[in-house]
This record gives C-alpha cells, structure tokens and sequence, in this order.
C-alpha cells in the first residue's frame, strides 16, 4: 500500500512520481553535517525528511544520509555545487535503490514501456 499527498489531478490508474530516497553524500566535510546545512543541500534535491541516526550522531564521518522526496519525472542530479564563502566544491550524491518509474505509463517497476 502507498500513501500519498492528495491533489486535484489524482488518478487512482497511476503512480505518484514522487518517492522517497535515502541520498548519502560521501566525504561531505565534518563541520557540514548540521541537520540545518544538510536539509540546505537535499533541497538542491527534493524535499529533505529526515537524517539517519548515525548521521545525526556523527557516528559514520564518511558519509551522510538524507531521506528526500524526488519527484521521478525530473530530472535527478549527480552531484551539486556547494558554495562556501570564496571557496567551492562539486559533492556527489549517491541514490540509494533508487525506484524504477517509467514516465510513459506512470506506473512504478519500469523505466520505459515496451510498446507505447
């Protein structure tokens, strides 16, 4: 069962395109593991929902991870730029089992439909 945001649009024949995604964003920099500068950068994404308790905890350094809501239909960024006063770096962001969503049909398990 999935539980979504009404809209006016709703089809019950369709999926909704939006999904919620763990990110992690490896070697992001220590002083940026703040839940304030990491729900900044999943905005770059979608809309942030939660940190994993390590991540809230600084108990995994290496990797932080941000549960968002993306919306499948749009395009998903690789990676971000992250600006810091004068300096700036490109953070890569790595999807966890990212959600097959084929935009033809709008249905979840496939990317494209064999015959549309």
């Amino acid at each position: 069962m999935t539980v979504c945001r009404w809209t006016c649009e709703f089809d019950p024949s369709v999926d909704s395109p939006l999904s919620p995604v763990w990110i992690a964003l490896e070697g992001l920099p220590i002083h940026l593991f703040e839940p304030n500068a990491l729900f900044s950068i999943a905005k770059l994404v979608g809309s942030p929902l939660q940190l994993d308790s390590a991540t809230l905890n600084l108990a995994r350094p290496s990797v932080a991870r941000v549960c968002v809501e993306i919306d499948l239909t749009k395009p998903i960024p690789h990676a971000v730029w992250i600006y810091l006063g004068q300096s700036s770096f490109l953070q890569p962001i790595h999807y966890e089992d990212l959600p097959d969503y084929c935009t033809s049909c709008r249905v979840f398990g496939h990317k494209n439909c064999k015959s549309v």
